[in-house]
């Protein structure tokens, strides 16, 4: 039988301590439970703030992440297996904890810098547009706004994989509620089709309906007018992860 060799004390006191900062980061999003569902059923309410409040989207970033971080370690030892079929039990296991480990830094990172430079491209959009509002205010309700696409649809896509639903476990980038998924032949046939297919995903559709709402809101804007900054930010948005995705593909 293999010999199980665990992690040396400092890497076993490293996860205790990122899994006491999970466990921690649920006792906010608990005490934000009303808020959190009537972003969804009452929206033009929900996102109304008097005071900013970034710890709960905080905390619901790194909470978002860890389903994620859960598949990229059993993706890390999926393309390590060859070289781990005949290794002790000890270096899967490490594997799949590093792997793990990475992943929840790398997309609670991920999650935390979309939010912040959505808001700051919307807020600066929104004031060349001639509205005047504090960028805590705003960076809140973007926040917020944000439940569907960083809750719902990580919690979605991970039931999906876990169940083989998803072709995740084979390619990374393609989320089963993209648009890609739904038209697989499309994105697959069609250059430079799949690229936009993959990018465009139905949960942050629902979450950029709430930012409009939430903008309005926060800069006093007409409907319209708040639909018109948010497209602008979500065009330029997709344009250049499209554009990164292909410079990526190509190199």
């Amino acid at each position: 039988m293999d010999s199980l060799i665990l992690p040396k004390w400092p890497f076993i006191l490293g996860l205790l301590a990122l899994g006491a900062c999970f466990a921690l980061c649920l006792v906010p999003l608990y005490r934000r439970r009303a808020r959190l569902g009537q972003v969804l059923l009452d929206p033009a309410r929900a996102l109304h703030f008097s005071q900013p409040d970034w710890f709960g989207p905080f905390c619901m970033a790194w909470v978002a992440a860890l389903p994620l971080a859960a598949l990229q370690g059993q993706y890390a030892v999926q393309r390590l297996v060859g070289a781990l079929a005949n290794a002790p039990t000890g270096p899967q296991v490490s594997v799949l904890i590093l792997g793990a480990l990475f992943g929840l830094v790398f997309y609670a990172g991920i999650y935390l810098g979309t939010w912040l430079i959505r808001t700051t491209l919307i807020w600066l959009l929104a004031r060349a547009s001639g509205g005047r509002a504090p960028f805590a205010v705003l960076l809140t309700t973007v926040g917020y706004a944000s439940v569907p696409e960083y809750l719902l649809g990580t919690l979605v896509m991970a039931a999906a994989t876990t169940f083989q639903f998803s072709p995740l476990a084979a390619s990374p980038t393609v989320l089963i509620t993209s648009l890609a998924a739904f038209w697989p032949q499309l994105a697959a046939t069609v250059p430079g089709v799949g690229v936009f297919l993959e990018e465009i995903e139905l949960f942050a559709l629902w979450s950029l309906v709430l930012t409009i709402i939430g903008t309005q809101g926060v800069f006093n804007f007409s409907r319209w007018q708040a639909a018109a900054v948010v497209l602008v930010y979500w065009l330029a948005a997709l344009l250049a992860s499209a554009y990164f995705t292909l410079a990526v593909a190509q190199a």
